[in-house]
């Protein structure tokens, strides 16, 4: 079927037209685009309304988040650690949780806006919950706060040894306190009863309808070997309703290599982006790998957390390289983001579209270093809605070289934009508002140097991401051939004149090869 949606100001991200006024989808492709005053056969009028590219996330744990969602409990409303507590309290009134043997999960905490900014206890959740396991991730997953009880099953005591990458936060005793960071995460989530397939693909299915609200086509998601089955049976059923390239966790490189898998394998709905390793922790958690102390580290020597050295990461790129498998680089400190860099320069890393995921404090060089490699900078704008004031406090004088958007994107960086779900909102308006303000939570401009414009923003999350995917020929732009994936909207984000204006953009219709998918 041969549809022309016309009358509309449509945003190609194309050079012959970058902008037109009219769309014609033919199945699941664009067979035109353009100017014209008509008549249009079979035309859908826009009256108006804004069209841009499908909007692609770059940065998802979409499985989690979306599995979360499905009797996890949010915690992401408290204010406080007492507000966390009722919460929790609350939902255990409810008779599904009855049993005693029943984990109790959720996630969504943050200590740093709570009024004492500090770590919850065991004894706080078995105030609550008493002796029913439970596990309660933090808001940026870098830390898990679960109860006396879990700790137990998970064979955690104060004899326990912290992996290398991780901590497990300690009492002046010596004891667990409930906290785990990081690598120590691992210690307690194989004895969390897992979810069966059916009810995670439903899961994913309801978080997919809901992306769809704010013009999201499709997302990278950052996960492991449960969101790789569950979005294969999905991919396999036709039941995908966005386009999802997944990244392979590191140490599952030895099976990769064995069967023969390489970075774009799959179909147009579901590929394999490339090897994601994990360089050091965040800020919120306060185990960003530095290159100086934090400032609010008590003796002033605590520089983050390194979890990988640069040998090994070295050889793990290299393999990667050999099937063809573009490094995922988590980084979020500058002694991080160094490491990173560094060893791309070693590994001749043009060849692939390697990337830096969130790359929040950069040294001053490194911009233009990332662009003799052709490194994509992956970033998540929509942080430093929570970010700025933690910079403040954590990071101190170094806050002019944190999010260099504007940086990055003079000197030819490509970049990518996404949500870091469910760290930061899904809502893409919100992240393209912040690329575009900078403002703090009282609406002052937080340095305005590092902006960069709405339409460049707009880019970043659609051709920019596409881009860093490896899929722009046919993706992120309206062109003859591209897939008709594209989003109406109410407004035309770009002569939005404050930050609310443009968050509150609202998505009208989205569609995903040719098919509406929002509102259905």
């Amino acid at each position: 079927m041969t549809r022309t949606f016309y009358n509309g100001r449509i945003f190609t991200m194309g050079s012959n037209h970058p902008i037109a006024n009219y769309l014609t989808v033919s199945g699941d492709r664009i067979k035109d685009v353009g100017w014209s005053s008509g008549p249009f056969e079979k035309g859908i009028d826009l009256a108006g309304e804004t069209v841009i590219p499908g909007i692609i996330d770059s940065h998802t744990h979409f499985v989690r988040y979306a599995t979360q969602l499905l009797g996890g409990i949010d915690l992401g409303p408290a204010g406080s650690l007492e507000e966390a507590l009722s919460i929790v309290s609350e939902d255990l009134s409810v008779e599904s949780h009855a049993s005693s043997n029943r984990w109790i999960r959720g996630g969504g905490w943050d200590k740093n806006v709570w009024p004492n900014d500090r770590f919850p206890t065991r004894g706080d959740l078995d105030s609550v919950i008493g002796d029913r396991p439970a596990a309660f991730f933090s808001r940026d997953c870098h830390a898990i706060w679960v109860n006396t009880r879990a700790l137990r099953e998970a064979g955690i005591d104060r004899k326990t040894r912290a992996p290398l990458g991780g901590v497990i936060r300690r009492d002046t005793a010596g004891e667990p306190t409930g906290v785990l960071l990081d690598a120590a995460i691992d210690l307690v989530t194989p004895v969390i009863p897992p979810l069966s397939d059916e009810a995670m693909i439903s899961a994913v299915q309801r978080g997919i309808k809901f992306a769809a609200s704010f013009g999201i086509t499709g997302f990278v998601a950052c996960e492991g070997n449960d969101a790789f089955r569950v979005l294969s049976q999905m991919a396999r059923n036709q039941s995908l309703d966005a386009r999802v390239w997944l990244t392979i966790p590191h140490n599952t490189l030895n099976a990769v290599e064995a069967l023969g898998l390489t970075g774009g394998w799959g179909n147009e709905f579901l590929q394999i982006l490339g090897m994601k390793v994990m360089l050091d922790g965040s800020l919120g958690s306060q185990t960003a790998y530095l290159d100086a102390p934090y400032t609010s580290s008590k003796d002033g020597s605590f520089y983050g957390i390194k979890l990988v050295s640069e040998d090994e990461l070295l050889a793990l790129v290299r393999r990667a390289q050999e099937a063809d498998l573009p490094a995922v680089l988590h980084a979020i400190g500058d002694a991080a983001c160094e490491q990173a860099i560094s060893v791309l320069e070693q590994t001749g890393g043009a060849r692939l579209r390697h990337r830096l995921e969130h790359a929040q404090l950069l040294r001053r060089d490194h911009p233009k270093r990332m662009r003799r490699l052709g490194v994509v900078a992956s970033v998540q704008p929509a942080h430093l809605c929570d970010d700025i004031p933690l910079i403040h406090r954590h990071w101190h004088d170094r806050s002019e070289r944190a999010y260099p958007l504007a940086s990055l994107s003079e000197v030819g960086v490509r970049l990518a934009f996404g949500s870091d779900l469910p760290v930061a909102p899904l809502n893409p308006f919100l992240g393209i508002a912040q690329a575009a303000f900078r403002v703090d939570a009282e609406g002052q401009s937080w340095h305005p140097e590092q902006r960069i414009s709405v339409g460049a923003a707009l880019e970043a999350y659609t051709l920019g991401s596409a881009y860093g995917v490896n899929s722009d020929h046919h993706l992120g732009i309206l062109k003859p051939g591209a897939y008709a994936d594209f989003v109406t909207l109410d407004r035309d984000p770009t002569k939005a004149r404050t930050f609310g204006e443009l968050a509150e953009t609202q998505v009208t219709g989205t569609w995903v090869a040719g098919k509406r998918v929002y509102p259905q």
